[in-house]
């Protein structure tokens, strides 16, 4: 049956299942690897966290999101900018993902004797120079429920340091100073 599109604007010869009585194509109608929906969730302030040698930070940072379908992937996109104090010369800050609580392990690299598995890995040159990582996962739903997404830290000195997130090492109060926004980007992908 050819499909019309009338004079008034309505349509018709469509089949049921396809486009619904507003003239959108249903989320049921779409193709496999059609953006469903896509929500960001901005961090504006400060955290800094106490973290020892070796130790993983307390979460830096944590974000939800409720998938319309188990089946669905979930493209997971984070950005922030993180400093460090007592950094010296530099140092290495690492990420790793988790998803409501548990380790994403599949986000990790490949183990490497005593190294430690991140998903994300940076440094900074000093106290003053924070570094902006990111990192892209694609996750899978498995549930209709909201999914919290958070982040955790390391650093690779040999001392207790404060890990910083949207500020430098020195947080000096001064217009050469800045404070960037972190943020959470998600996107529903159909399975």
């Amino acid at each position: 049956m050819p499909v019309t599109i009338n004079g008034n604007g309505s349509i018709t010869g469509l089949t049921q299942g396809g486009i619904d009585g507003t003239k959108v194509v249903t989320t049921a109608a779409q193709p496999a690897g059609s953006i469903v929906k896509v929500e960001q969730t901005l961090k504006k302030d400060t955290t800094v966290l106490s973290v020892a040698t070796a130790t993983e930070s307390g979460t830096l940072f944590s974000a939800s999101f409720t998938p319309t379908s188990s089946n669905n992937k979930i493209l997971v996109q984070f950005s922030g900018c993180i400093g460090i104090d007592n950094a010296g010369s530099g140092t290495r800050i690492a990420l790793r993902l988790y998803k409501d609580g548990s380790l994403l392990t599949d986000s990790l690299g490949n183990a490497a004797s005593n190294r430690v598995r991140v998903t994300a890995l940076g440094g900074t040159v000093g106290n003053e120079y924070p570094e902006n990582l990111g990192f892209v996962y694609i996750d899978t739903a498995g549930t209709t429920n909201a999914i919290t997404y958070s982040v955790k830290a390391y650093h690779g000195r040999s001392a207790t340091c404060n890990i910083e997130l949207n500020q430098d090492g020195t947080d000096a109060d001064a217009n050469y100073t800045h404070r960037p926004a972190a943020s959470f980007t998600f996107m529903e992908i159909k399975g």
